[in-house]
C-alpha cells in the first residue's frame, strides 16, 4: 500500500466537513456539528483523545518547577 503524505497545517486548518479526517499516521482530526475540533490518536487499536488545540497548548507549557532559572 502506498503511503500518503501527512496534511500540512494549512490543509488541517481548511478542514470544515463534519466527520473524522486522516491527518497523519494514526492521527485524526474530528470535526463536530458545533464546529469544535478534537485530535484523536490511534495506538494499538485503541482511540486516545488528545483534546482541542487550546488543551494541547496548555499541556505543552512547562510547569514553574520545570522552567529554567
Amino acid at each position: 500500500m502506498a503511503r500518503r503524505r501527512a496534511l500540512s497545517q494549512r490543509e488541517v486548518d481548511g478542514l470544515r466537513e463534519i466527520g473524522m479526517h486522516w491527518v497523519a499516521d494514526n492521527l485524526y482530526l474530528q470535526v463536530r456539528h458545533q464546529g469544535t475540533r478534537s485530535w484523536l490518536y490511534r495506538y494499538l487499536g485503541q482511540w486516545q483523545a488528545e483534546g482541542g488545540r487550546a488543551q494541547i497548548r496548555q499541556r505543552r507549557r512547562p510547569r514553574r518547577s520545570e522552567e529554567p532559572g
